[in-house]
């Protein structure tokens, strides 16, 4: 469902483990892994957390995203990290009490994240969307401020490049 390169070599990519013939919504997922730019790709780890199906909703992850050759995140709805190259994952409690990501960028050094106070599919809620970064293997949080606090909806996308980060929240008109 996701891939995540750190340099033309080394690259990972995230999918559902095999589960019977239909794949999705499965008790967990697994990470492959390339060094050698996809000539030759090895099982390098797996989650807990399963990648729902299309159209049938659920919590655990959709994406993947890596920083360095060791530090990397899984995330949408749910917030997983590795330190270790994607063999183990451990789950990351979502700041602010957010109750699911909706986008999570990486650099070197950092990760940013956009939370939502809203479930996964549960439509739109009351509150706002924050966003919120932390050292690239950490879990202590710092919030981002904004001129303006960032409209709650169900979509925001977050990007970073050096030491620029870019918040995009569309707003809805009703």
């Amino acid at each position: 469902t996701s891939m995540s390169w750190t340099s033309v070599s080394h690259g990972w990519v995230l999918g559902t483990e095999q589960c019977g013939t239909r794949y999705g919504n499965c008790p967990g997922s697994q990470v492959i892994g390339t060094t050698n730019g996809g000539q030759t790709w090895h099982l390098v780890g797996k989650l807990t957390a399963s990648i729902p199906k299309i159209g049938q909703g659920g919590t655990g992850i959709t994406e993947i995203r890596f920083g360095t050759g060791k530090a990397g995140w899984a995330f949408r709805p749910d917030l997983y990290r590795t330190a270790d190259g994607g063999r183990t994952w451990k789950p990351v409690r979502i700041p602010g009490g957010g109750r699911q990501v909706l986008d999570l960028a990486v650099t070197p050094t950092s990760v940013y994240i956009v939370a939502s106070p809203c479930g996964f599919d549960a439509g739109l809620c009351k509150g706002t969307l924050t966003a919120w970064r932390a050292g690239l293997t950490g879990t202590s949080w710092t919030r981002m401020s904004f001129p303006r606090a960032l409209h709650v909806n169900v979509s925001a996308n977050v990007a970073a490049y050096g030491r620029t980060v870019y918040v995009i929240d569309t707003m809805t008109e009703g």
